[in-house]
């Protein structure tokens, strides 16, 4: 597993508005983001997507550095909302893409005995003062 480089949403892509087959009425509009996520990043993203509350959540789908929104018409009014709400899952994955990462790191330099003893140096034990 490579070091993660995280990713960014470099704004929205106003002219490639695309008709949805499946759904009458929806329209596919892309996030545009600073590079083509890894595997491994998209897997962290789709559950935070899933997790995160937001009121409205439209079918996404990842492809190169975009991710395609299917996107109803009548929810017009909270797109700006909508693209605030997806930069904060994009944030959330680069954060949980490197803290797997790091215990990924973690398991293959030291083995289970090591890490218990690295907690235990940082525990704190009470004073008792009698």
């Amino acid at each position: 597993m490579k070091t993660p480089t995280p990713v960014y949403v470099k704004g929205v892509d106003c002219d490639d508005l695309r008709d949805v087959e499946d759904v009458a009425e929806a329209i596919e509009f892309s996030v545009v983001l600073t590079q083509a996520p890894s595997d491994t990043w998209w897997s962290e993203f789709e559950p935070a997507y899933a997790s995160m509350p937001y009121s409205i959540k439209p079918q996404v789908r990842l492809d190169g550095n975009r991710i395609w929104v299917t996107y109803l018409p009548r929810y017009e009014n909270e797109v700006q909302a909508y693209v605030e709400f997806i930069t904060k899952v994009v944030e959330r994955a680069n954060e949980e893409e490197t803290l797997t990462y790091e215990v990924h790191l973690k398991g293959h330099r030291s083995g289970p005995r090591e890490q218990l003893r690295q907690s235990l140096k940082n525990v704190c034990v009470p004073s008792n003062h009698h």
